[in-house]
C-alpha cells in the first residue's frame, strides 16, 4: 500500500491563519468601507503569505486527522474508540509483561495485542 505524506503545518502557518481568521472577524463587524476593504486587503496579503503549500497543509492535515483518528459516530472531536482505549490496552499489557512470560496469559495477551494492532494500523509494527 502506498501513501502520500504531507508535511505537518508549520508554527508559521497558523500564525498566519490566525491572523487571518482575526481579520475575517473584522471584517463583519467593519462599519464602514475603508475599514472593510482594509481588512480585505489584509485577508489577501496574508494569504499571499500563508501561499498553497500552508494553507494545504492546515486543510488537508486537519482532513486526514479527522479522518484517521475521529470517531465518525458523532458530530465534534472524539477519538475513535479503538485509539482512546490506547493508554489503557498499553497499560494492561505493560502489566502482564511485567508479571514475565511464566504467566499463562502471557502468549495469548501478546497475540491477542499483535492481531489488534494489524487490524488497527494494518502493519505489524
Amino acid at each position: 500500500m502506498t501513501g502520500m505524506t504531507l508535511a505537518k503545518a508549520t508554527k508559521e502557518d497558523f500564525r498566519i491563519m490566525w491572523s487571518i481568521s482575526r481579520q475575517s472577524q473584522n471584517l463583519q463587524w467593519a462599519g464602514d468601507r475603508t475599514r472593510a476593504r482594509r481588512c480585505k486587503m489584509v485577508i489577501v496579503g496574508r494569504l499571499d503569505q500563508l501561499g498553497t503549500g500552508g494553507f494545504m497543509r492546515i486543510v488537508m492535515g486537519c482532513e486526514m486527522m479527522i479522518r484517521e483518528c475521529c470517531d465518525p459516530a458523532v458530530d465534534h472531536y472524539a477519538l475513535k474508540p479503538v485509539l482512546g482505549a490506547a493508554p489503557e490496552l498499553l497499560a494492561a499489557l505493560q502489566l502482564l509483561y511485567d508479571t514475565g512470560a511464566d504467566n499463562p496469559l502471557f502468549d495469548y495477551a501478546r497475540s491477542r495485542a499483535s492481531k489488534a494492532i494489524v487490524n488497527t494500523t494494518g502493519s505489524p509494527t
